[in-house]
């Protein structure tokens, strides 16, 4: 059979099939001991190509991605988009290079500014008010900070954010292009975009030079698979394949990469019925959120606010601005009472991440929770704070700090706090912070310190502040204010000890 009318999985399985036997990696040798995955679980062996020099089923397989996604390559990433980005940018700054980054990223970003030793140049998203949520960037923003440091390498922009917001693309992209710099786009949760005219427009189609996609995180795939999509003559193709290489394992799973390729076939083939289904079930979940008086949730209605070009209605944002209903609260409340898993929550909102394989039943759940829950809190207003009884119950049994149940006087909460990003005095990069001398001091005397170390809750993994950056005393409150909530902080942050790692004052 023509390798490329046969998935990867199927050769796998006619392969494991065989009588073939394995003197060779991996140590299981192909015995299904624990479940069937490990019968297909090989290595590099003659007829199934190397990822890291494809030529045979693999790299077919990478160019009919290509093709379809409108890219001039596209990479199979075993890596998540985290290897991607990693690679990514390596691909296209220099050590010790400048490179302007949404402050909005995902912290492995600020991984790769870091061991490339780049100096970093920041634009801001606005905040969307009415929700105390990211924005998109501005298109005058990047221009502007390309015109003063000429020196910049690559625009770096994460669309969709977590939250489904989308900047505009094409935009950013002819203005980077302006100045002969790449533009990176972080889309690892828009995979999906590419099959549905409901979704908006992916970063490729719109310009961008590199595109990350997490498959995993909103199509049929495994966790771990991801793709790299690139669309340039400003990025070399051999110095991206270099860092791939140098980001990802020298043994990739076969198993991750027929997941990668069994998902994108499947979708190809199907994605008109498959595409259609999604959208009949997320039009009957958005006409029920209409229906709450006290839940809000984020809709295409803001796009045109806060530089918002589009919205992914795929991520299912809600909230309550009624005092005592945090977004922690919400989303406890759904996995103890109703045993729905959310994908994160913050004090202010919750997310709920759906997919092409949501059931029906699962979105009538989600539902009649939320309905559940809207009325809980009509009770809760009526009568005052001791009216559901059942719901302080669930919180004390979760070992939910009793903050949780405090938000801000007026029941909103403060921009600046619930997104924890703000503008910092950048002293000296993130590499060269990391060889200082370091120290830890309680929280109250980090006010004008250098930051040693970052921190961030996760997801969604975006860092309050970098090492290097000065502290201020919004980031204590910022920290203060995500601890009380019972949110934890990862990082240079000692939550118990109330300390924080700072570099030591010469």
């Amino acid at each position: 059979m023509n390798s490329n009318k046969q998935s990867l999985y199927e050769k796998l399985h006619q392969y494991s099939e065989g009588d073939f036997y394995p003197f060779h990696m991996p140590g299981h040798k192909r015995t299904p001991l624990f479940d069937q995955s490990y019968s297909i679980d090989i290595t590099e062996i003659h007829g199934f190509d190397d990822l890291h020099h494809p030529e045979g089923i693999l790299k077919e397989k990478m160019e009919a991605a290509a093709k379809f996604y409108h890219a001039d390559e596209s990479f199979f990433l075993i890596n998540g988009s985290t290897g991607g980005i990693l690679s990514a940018i390596s691909a296209v700054t220099e050590i010790g290079d400048e490179i302007l980054i949404a402050r909005n990223c995902h912290k492995s970003v600020f991984h790769a500014v870091f061991l490339r030793n780049l100096k970093p140049h920041y634009v801001y998203p606005p905040i969307l008010d009415e929700f105390c949520i990211n924005g998109g960037i501005s298109v005058d923003d990047v221009e502007n900070e390309l015109k003063l440091h000429p020196n910049i390498k690559a625009v770096v922009i994460v669309s969709p954010t977590y939250e489904g917001i989308v900047s505009d693309i094409k935009a950013i992209a002819a203005v980077s292009h302006k100045y002969y710099v790449p533009l990176i786009v972080d889309e690892a949760h828009g995979a999906h975009f590419a099959y549905g005219e409901e979704f908006p427009r992916s970063a490729l189609d719109c310009g961008a030079d590199i595109v990350i996609q997490s498959l995993h995180k909103t199509l049929p795939a495994m966790t771990q698979t991801a793709i790299l999509h690139k669309k340039s003559s400003l990025v070399s193709s051999e110095t991206l394949q270099f860092y791939l290489q140098l980001y990802q394992t020298s043994s990739p799973s076969y198993v991750l990469m027929a997941s990668i390729d069994t998902c994108l076939d499947w979708m190809r083939k199907n994605k008109n019925q498959v595409m259609a289904d999604y959208n009949k079930k997320l039009n009957t979940l958005y006409e029920a959120l209409k229906s709450l008086n006290w839940i809000w949730h984020l809709s295409k209605t803001c796009i045109g606010n806060a530089n918002i070009v589009d919205f992914d209605r795929s991520k299912i944002v809600f909230g309550s601005h009624v005092k005592g209903w945090s977004g922690k609260r919400i989303c406890v409340m759904l996995r103890e009472m109703t045993h729905l898993e959310m994908e994160m929550c913050t004090p202010g909102y919750v997310i709920a991440m759906t997919s092409v394989m949501d059931t029906e039943e699962g979105i009538q759940r989600l539902i009649d929770a939320l309905r559940q829950i809207d009325k809980q809190i009509e009770k809760f207003i009526i009568n005052g704070t001791h009216s559901s009884v059942k719901v302080m119950e669930v919180l004390q049994c979760c070992e939910c700090s009793s903050h949780e149940l405090q938000d801000s006087p007026n029941g909103y909460f403060s921009n600046k706090i619930m997104n924890g990003i703000h503008r910092h005095k950048y002293k000296i990069s993130p590499y060269e912070a990391s060889l200082e001398e370091k120290e830890v001091v309680c929280l109250e005397d980090a006010v004008g310190r250098i930051c040693a170390k970052e921190c961030y809750i996760y997801p969604p993994g975006i860092p309050f502040f970098i090492r290097g950056e000065q502290l201020e005393e919004a980031d204590v409150q910022t920290l203060l204010y995500y601890r009380e909530h019972g949110f934890e902080i990862r990082g240079g942050f000692y939550q118990e000890q109330n300390k924080i790692y700072v570099l030591k004052e010469r």
